[in-house]
């Protein structure tokens, strides 16, 4: 059995560029193979006419999201469109954020997804209600490639780099979480990477600019350069997300908001906090201990990546089969 798998994006997938979906499209071809397919991933200049998928027995779409600048849609989306529309096999269409649904709307003028597919998240059963936007769903499945990626992180050698500042943080820009690091920035120094360093411009934080896409084993470097990392509550993810095996794998102590349930499965009495600033000011405060990280480092080398990705793998074979 064969799989294509191509994004949906403006710019599509091009050739020799490093991007999330693509560092993602090999993770989740893992959990492919072990459902019983050979996944293959084309990159846009593969992607001319449409007898490019006529040796593939499924289509895997990776939903990088659709801006359509200027109100008008792109050849390289036009082209995966057409693409997911004419493909005789199940086609499953993979949104790896899901608090950015798949849009679908019908738009004078613009062509859409027509026929069903099969919504993928790591949101779970369910998630395509919020997940999709006039999607015709004819089923649903779990797939998560953070337990591929935890697991090849798990497999790696230590990180060598020692912390430099008290706080390190990478991730999206919002409201609670600026909040949080403006206020702990007054106090501690901060190291901040990704979306979240326009918000924090009028701060004392040391931003990391960069416009290359880091892989999943660069970014334990990154977070080792924190004495401590954040995981900060995210609302409406409910699932777990690369970042927390990069971080627990990096030489930063990892710190839990409680709030957030999903990863009490990596609570200790070392590395939570309340949610509140005063109490995650509190946890600052303490003296970094390297044997926490080994600790650390322990704890999250046990952890079951097999279960979760035999399962994944299982559901989906259901579905390709």
């Amino acid at each position: 059995m064969r799989t294509a798998m191509i994004s949906l994006s403006d710019v599509g997938q091009p050739k020799k560029r490093l991007s999330v979906p693509l560092n993602d499209m090999h993770a989740i071809s893992e959990i492919y193979k072990l459902a019983g397919s050979q996944a293959h991933i084309l990159f846009r200049e593969d992607l001319e006419d449409k007898s490019t998928l006529n040796d593939y027995d499924n289509l895997f779409v990776f939903y990088a999201g659709l801006v359509n600048f200027g109100g008008i849609q792109s050849k390289a989306s036009l082209k995966v469109i057409r693409l997911v529309n004419d493909f005789n096999g199940p086609v499953v269409v993979f949104n790896n954020d899901v608090l950015d649904p798949v849009n679908n709307k019908k738009r004078a003028g613009f062509e859409r997804i027509t026929r069903p597919v099969v919504y993928a998240s790591p949101d779970g059963i369910g998630g395509a209600e919020k997940g999709t936007t006039d999607v015709d769903v004819s089923g649903e499945l779990e797939i998560n490639q953070s337990f591929v990626i935890g697991k090849r992180l798990s497999k790696m050698s230590d990180v060598v780099t020692k912390p430099q500042y008290d706080v390190v943080y990478g991730g999206r820009n919002r409201p609670a979480m600026r909040r949080r690091l403006c206020e702990i920035s007054k106090k501690h120094s901060l190291i901040a990477y990704s979306n979240i360093i326009e918000a924090l411009k009028e701060t004392n934080a040391k931003l990391l600019r960069s416009g290359y896409n880091f892989s999943n084993a660069e970014l334990r470097v990154v977070n080792s350069l924190g004495k401590y990392s954040l995981m900060l509550k995210e609302n409406k993810k409910n699932y777990f997300t690369s970042r927390v095996f990069e971080q627990l794998f990096s030489n930063s102590i990892v710190l839990f908001d409680k709030q957030w349930k999903t990863y009490e499965c990596f609570w200790r009495d070392f590395n939570t906090f309340d949610g509140s600033v005063e109490d995650l000011s509190r946890m600052l405060d303490v003296e970094y201990d390297a044997s926490l990280v080994a600790e650390q480092h322990e704890f999250a080398r046990s952890f079951d990546y097999d279960a979760y990705i035999e399962s994944e793998a299982k559901e989906l074979a259901k579905v390709i089969g």
